[in-house]
This record gives C-alpha cells, structure tokens and sequence, in this order.
C-alpha cells in the first residue's frame, strides 16, 4: 500500500456563480466580493497538511453589449484572479425572457441570464465528474490522495 504524502497537494475546483449564489443566501452579498487565493487557502490550512497547488476557478461572464458594467467588473476580476495565477475558465451568459405575473395581475417580460457549459468545463474524469456536482453547495478539493468537499459557508465570513 502507498504512503500518504504530507503535505498533500490540492488542487481546488471553483464554481463561481453556485460560489456567488450561496454567500449572497448565506449572507446578502451584491455582487461576489470573495478572495478565492484567501479561501481555499483557508480551507487548506483548517486541514493542516494540505498545500494547495493550483484554483481552477470556472464562471459564466456577461455580454459586453447586454451588461457593459457587469462585463466590465467580471474581465477585472478574472484578470486580478489571472495575475495572482488562478487558472480562470469562462463561457459566455445566454441570454432569454420570462414572462411574470405582477401581484395587481398584470405581466412584465423580464430579461434572463444563464450560465451554460462551465459545468461541461469544469467535468473531469468520470472519478471526480461525479464527486464534482457537490459543488453547488461545496469547494471541491482534488489532492494527490483523494478528493475532499466541504461546506464553504463558514469560509465565506473570514
């Protein structure tokens, strides 16, 4: 039987919009205000031989036409998050209607954003695709000796 190494090395997969949707349940936020280099390295370090490797951070970016301040916010922070050497994977936003019923009954067209294809992206080897879609509710870690998921919520906060 191989040894476990020590430290072990991790690699940490980030779905940002599931990231971004859950801090702002959990907590409010407007727009997604995490440091993913501080979080992972704090999940990391709460394990105490964990040496985090590389991030993987995946997310949907606006169209530049449909949502220019939104566009323009996303480019900055991916490329803050390219200097500081997390890998970053984006697919553009599609974009649809949905029709809602106001509560006086009348009926607003409202434009929709969707994500689609990072969670493509973001699959791996059948192994870890699977261990992977925890991650709307978790940071999935991949070490050199397995696979980890734990609750980012309390993370979130430092």
């Amino acid at each position: 039987m191989p040894t476990i190494p020590s430290p072990k090395r991790v690699i940490a997969f980030i779905d940002g919009q599931n990231l971004f949707h859950g801090a702002k349940k959990a907590f409010g936020y407007s727009y997604p205000n995490y440091d993913i280099k501080k979080l992972c390295a704090a999940l990391a370090h709460e394990q105490q031989d964990w040496t985090v490797m590389q991030e993987r951070f995946y997310t949907g970016v606006p169209d530049p036409l449909k949502d220019p301040k939104l566009n323009q916010f996303w480019t900055a922070k991916l490329a803050a998050m390219g200097r500081a050497n997390i890998h970053t994977f984006t697919r553009p936003l599609n974009y649809g209607t949905e029709t809602v019923t106001m509560s006086d009954g009348s009926t607003q067209i409202l434009t929709t954003k969707q994500e689609k294809g990072i969670d493509v992206r973001l699959a791996l080897p059948k192994s870890v695709r699977d261990f992977t879609l925890s991650l709307q509710k978790k940071l999935a870690l991949l070490t050199n000796h397995g696979f980890r998921s734990m609750p980012a919520k309390k993370h979130l906060q430092k």
